[in-house]
C-alpha cells in the first residue's frame, strides 16, 4: 500500500517535469488566453451578439466531425504500428485522400442547407470550417509522433495568437467591435497554424510520389470512423441541442449567459487534456497492442489519479474565481447563473472522468461501448426535452445534460470493466 501512495506521489511530481511544464504551461496559456475572448466578447458586446458567437462555435464543432468522418481514429492507430518515415507518410496520404473525398461530398450540402435557411455569416462559416479542421487534424497527428510541445506551439497559433492581437482592436478602436473583426482573426490565426503545423509534420514523414489510392484501406479507415463518428456527434448533439432549446424557449440574451458559463467552465477543464490524456493515451495504447499489460496498468492508474487530482483544482479555482469575473463584466444577464455555477462545474467533472474510461476503452479496442455509450446519452437527453421536461429555466437544461453524462459514464464503466475483465 505504501508502494502504491509512493508511485501515485511520483506520478504526480511528474506533471510538473520540465517538459511537460512548457506544454501544459502553453496549452493553459492558449485556453487562458481563448476564454479571455469570451470574457472581452461578454464585456464588449451584447448578450445576444455572444450567443450568436456560441452558436458559430458550436455549428463548427458539429459540422467539423461531418468533414472529418472521425477518420483519424483510424489513422492513427496505423500510425502508432509502423516506425518508418515512409510508411508514416503512406497512412497520412491515405487520410488526405479521405478527407478531400469527405469535403467533396459534405461541404456542397452544407452550403445548401445555409443558403436555405439564409445564414448570414455562411462564408465566414465555410473558411472557418476549413481552417479549423485542418488545424485540429495537425494537432492530433503531432500528439501521435509524442511531439507535444509541438503540437500545443500549432494550438496557441490556431486559437490564442490572434486573439492577443484582436482583443486591443476591439477594445479600443470603436469601430471595430463588430463580429466580424473576430471571424477575420479567427480565420487569419487558423491560416497561420495551418503553415507552422504542415512544416513540423514533413519532418516525421516521407511522402511518395508512388502513393496509389488503397481502397481497402480506405473503406476500412472510413467504417470504423463512421463508427466513431456516431458516438462524437452525438456528444456534440447534446451540446449543439442545449443551445437551440434556449434560444428557442428562452431567448438569445439567455443564450448568451449560458455560452459564457458553460465556455468558462468546459475552457478550464480542458487543461486536464494536455496534461494528462495527450501525454498518457498514446503509450497506453502501444503499450496493449505489444501486449505489456504491466505498462498499460499503470499508465491507466497514473491517468485516472492524475485527472481526480486535475479536476479537484479546476472545480476549486472556477467556483471562487468566476464570480469575480461577473462581476468586472457587470452585466445583470451574467450575475443570474452564479447560482447555478455549481452544476456547470459538475457537468465539466463528468466529462473528464469519463474520458478516463473512453481512452481506456479506446485503448483494448473495446470501441462500441464508446459508441453505444454517447447514442444512449442522447437519446436520453432528448426524451427529457421532449416528454419530461417543460423547459423553463437553464436550470432545466443543466440536470438533463448532467443526467446524460451520469448514464454515458455507467455505462463506459461497465463495458470497460468487462472486456478488459475477459481480456487478462
Amino acid at each position: 500500500m505504501h508502494s502504491k501512495n509512493l508511485s501515485r506521489l511520483s506520478f504526480i511530481g511528474e506533471l510538473f517535469t520540465s517538459y511537460r511544464v512548457k506544454n501544459v504551461f502553453l496549452r493553459m496559456f492558449s485556453m487562458g488566453i481563448r476564454l479571455l475572448l469570451v470574457v472581452f466578447l461578454a464585456k464588449l458586446l451584447t448578450p445576444g451578439e455572444l450567443g450568436s458567437f456560441g452558436i458559430m462555435s458550436a455549428a463548427l464543432a458539429f459540422n467539423i466531425l461531418l468533414i472529418g468522418a472521425d477518420y483519424y481514429v483510424y489513422s492513427n492507430r496505423e500510425i502508432l504500428s509502423v516506425s518508418s518515415k515512409l510508411e508514416r507518410g503512406r497512412v497520412i496520404q491515405g487520410q488526405i485522400t479521405a478527407y478531400a473525398l469527405l469535403y467533396f461530398c459534405v461541404i456542397p450540402i452544407q452550403i445548401l442547407l445555409f443558403v436555405f435557411f439564409e445564414w448570414k455569416d455562411m462564408g465566414w462559416f465555410l473558411l472557418l470550417l476549413i481552417t479549423e479542421h485542418i488545424g485540429q487534424e495537425l494537432v492530433r497527428l503531432l500528439v501521435v509522433f509524442n511531439r507535444q510541445l509541438t503540437s500545443s506551439i500549432v494550438l496557441f497559433i490556431r486559437s490564442a495568437l490572434w486573439v492577443i492581437i484582436v482583443l486591443p482592436i476591439l477594445y479600443f478602436i470603436q469601430d471595430a467591435r463588430d463580429i466580424n473583426t473576430v471571424y477575420a482573426a479567427w480565420a487569419i490565426g487558423g491560416l497561420l497554424a495551418i503553415l507552422y503545423g504542415v512544416i513540423e509534420i514533413k519532418r516525421h514523414i516521407k511522402i511518395t510520389r508512388e502513393f496509389r489510392i488503397d481502397s481497402l484501406e480506405l473503406k476500412k479507415g472510413l467504417k470504423l470512423g463512421g463508427f466513431f463518428l456516431i458516438a462524437t456527434l452525438s456528444i456534440k448533439a447534446i451540446f449543439y441541442l442545449d443551445k437551440i432549446i434556449i434560444d428557442s424557449n428562452l431567448g438569445l440574451e439567455e443564450l448568451g449567459g449560458y455560452v459564457f458559463y458553460m465556455t468558462i467552465v468546459i475552457g478550464a477543464f480542458s487543461i486536464i487534456d494536455p496534461m494528462i490524456f495527450s501525454f498518457i493515451y498514446p503509450n497506453m495504447t502501444k503499450n496493449y497492442q505489444d501486449g505489456s499489460l504491466i505498462k498499460y496498468r499503470k499508465n491507466f492508474r497514473d491517468m485516472a489519479w492524475g485527472v481526480i487530482v486535475l479536476a479537484l483544482g479546476v472545480s476549486i479555482v472556477v467556483f471562487y474565481i468566476t464570480p469575480f469575473v461577473v462581476d468586472w463584466i457587470d452585466r445583470p444577464t451574467y450575475r443570474v447563473y452564479g447560482e447555478n455555477i455549481k452544476l456547470f462545474i459538475l457537468i465539466g467533472v463528468l466529462i473528464q472522468f469519463g474520458n478516463i474510461y473512453h481512452y481506456g476503452l479506446y485503448a483494448i479496442r473495446a470501441d462500441k461501448w464508446n459508441v453505444y455509450s454517447q447514442i444512449c446519452a442522447l437519446i436520453l437527453f432528448i426524451i427529457m426535452s421532449q416528454l419530461l421536461f417543460q423547459v423553463g429555466t437553464v436550470k432545466d437544461v443543466l440536470v438533463m445534460i448532467i443526467a446524460s453524462l451520469v448514464l454515458m459514464n455507467i455505462m463506459k464503466i461497465y463495458g470497460y470493466l468487462v472486456t478488459y475483465g475477459r481480456s487478462e
